[in-house]
Parts: structure tokens; C-alpha cells; sequence
């Protein structure tokens, strides 16, 4: 059978001893100041070039063509955009106009990969801003993608006039 022993501390109090404080320079710190550094980026600028194709607006065809997007991020809290704006304009000269939010499967991975969901409006240049109010003019899209520096997303829209693919290519900007 063995026994559990108990044993006293010899005072209530301890001494740890320290050493003074000198003006050196530490050694492994040396004299590093924030303006040695390079600054910090804030900002992701995607430009991307994409092939779409759906079944758009109020007519009743299927559409494809290429088209461009302008993302802009936001990464001063985090290293990778986790919301993300957007304007496009494709070969049939919509304009689009969205935003998106991303959720990273392994951000530690080199390639980075996401998803992501996001809303858009897709505004005929001959109709102006009035296109804003039409719920034709809408679309949810969901999408995966990877990349940090060249990036690429494949993804689907979803709208009351009927769904979209797209594929797109682009390269980040950071500033």
C-alpha cells in the first residue's frame, strides 16, 4: 500500500533575485522600431476575366460570352478577404454590381481554397439605375475557389429568370 505525504512549504514567503536593469540594447531585439518595417497592405484588388453563361433577365434564350470583374477586399484585420465588392460588365454590356462573403477550408494551405456566397445586380446599360428596383435584375451566386496571388473561382447564380455558370481567372493586387 503505498502512502501520500504532505510536506510543508519552510516560509510563506519568497525571494527570486533579480538583476538591475541596464541601458543596453537587448541582443536578440536590438533596436527595432515600427518604421523599420515595410507597411502593412490594407487592401486586395481582383482583376479577373471570366466565361458566363445563363439564362439572363427577360429574355427566354440561354447567353454565354466572357466578361470582367473588379473585386476590392478589405484585408487590414485579416491576411486573407473574407468580404469582398465587386463590379463586372460582360459582353452583352450588363453591368453588374455585388458583394460577397468567404469562408476558407485551410487558410494555412498554399492554394488557399474558399467558398463563397454573394449577392448581385445586373443592370442593362440602356436602362440606367431604374434596373436596381427590378427583382429579375438579382441573383444569388455560390462559388468555390483557391489562390492567393492568381486565383480562380467556378461558381452559380441563381435568379427568378432561371441559373448561371461561370469560370473566372484573375490576378491579386495588394496596396
Amino acid at each position: 500500500m503505498s502512502s501520500i505525504q504532505l510536506h510543508a512549504a519552510p516560509t510563506t514567503t519568497t525571494t527570486l533575485e533579480t538583476s538591475p536593469l541596464t541601458g543596453e540594447d537587448d541582443e536578440y531585439l536590438g533596436t527595432l522600431k515600427a518604421s523599420d518595417f515595410p507597411p502593412r497592405k490594407e487592401y486586395l484588388l481582383n482583376l479577373s476575366l471570366g466565361y458566363q453563361s445563363g439564362n439572363y433577365l427577360e429574355r427566354d434564350e440561354w447567353l454565354q460570352g466572357p466578361y470582367l470583374v473588379v473585386r476590392l477586399s478589405s484585408i487590414k484585420r485579416d491576411p486573407l478577404p473574407v468580404w469582398d465588392y465587386e463590379v463586372s460588365v460582360n459582353n452583352e454590356q450588363f453591368l453588374g454590381a455585388g458583394v460577397g462573403h468567404r469562408w476558407y477550408f485551410a487558410p494555412e494551405d498554399r492554394f488557399v481554397p474558399y467558398a463563397r456566397l454573394g449577392g448581385h445586380a445586373y443592370l442593362d446599360t440602356a436602362d440606367g439605375i431604374t434596373g436596381f428596383i427590378e427583382i429579375r435584375r438579382w441573383r444569388v451566386h455560390a462559388s468555390v475557389g483557391a489562390g492567393e496571388t492568381f486565383t480562380g473561382e467556378f461558381g452559380t447564380g441563381f435568379s427568378v429568370t432561371g441559373p448561371d455558370l461561370y469560370a473566372q481567372f484573375g490576378y491579386n493586387f495588394q496596396f
